[in-house]
């Protein structure tokens, strides 16, 4: 996440059901882990990713049907409709609400390329980085070529036109399945649309 981002008191949000009205709750997290797995069950809540569902399933059918160029496509999706704004607290999109309101910061843009992915059924992971396991710079969604653990992933971050670059830890919080966290390497992690590899324990 890029600051300082609490565990204690989130605010989520989400819209109530068949309209466009935000819903507010708050979470306490046991820590990151926690808190990333529960951006992994917003982003793929059928409740509350209609319509990235719906805009998912017609770039997939525009770009006839091939699942690489559809990422690409939906990457810049997000880049052009959901341009990157940092609250001055952090809060917790579901994707359809990130959609709605129509601007976010990285844990927005990586529910939502999340939500993307289940739709297109589609195994995803969402790597931190940067600082350390509880409390990392940054979070970006990766999206796997072919079987979760055994192929490359294939990166689609935020911001494709300022490409940061984050020295620090890549962490693997969640797999699929979910399960341990896990350090895998220290380097400047990119965070450009390219092919990266990266083990998932």
């Amino acid at each position: 996440m890029t600051r300082e981002d609490p565990l204690y008191r989130v605010p989520v949000l989400t819209l109530k059901p068949g309209t466009t009205h935000t819903v507010v709750e708050f979470y306490n997290f046991r820590d990151q882990r926690d808190k990333t797995e529960f951006m992994r069950q917003l982003a793929t809540d059928p409740r509350q990713s209609r319509r990235a569902a719906s805009i998912a399933h017609a770039t997939y059918a525009e770009q006839r049907r091939d699942k690489r160029a559809t990422f690409e496509a939906l990457h810049y999706w997000r880049c052009k409709h959901l341009p990157w704004r940092l609250p001055p607290e952090q809060t917790l999109q579901s994707p359809d609400h990130a959609i709605v309101q129509g601007h976010g910061d990285c844990t927005a843009q990586s529910i939502l390329a999340g939500a993307f992915a289940t739709a297109l059924e589609t195994p995803f992971v969402f790597v931190t980085f940067g600082g350390t396991p509880d409390d990392s710079e940054h979070i970006a969604p990766a999206i796997y070529a072919g079987r979760p653990g055994t192929t490359p992933l294939e990166w689609y971050p935020y911001l494709p036109d300022k490409c940061p670059r984050i020295p620090g830890w890549w962490w693997s919080d969640t797999s699929v399945p979910i399960g341990r966290a896990s350090c895998v390497r220290f380097d400047v992690a990119p965070a450009c649309p390219v092919r990266v590899r990266a083990g998932v324990a």
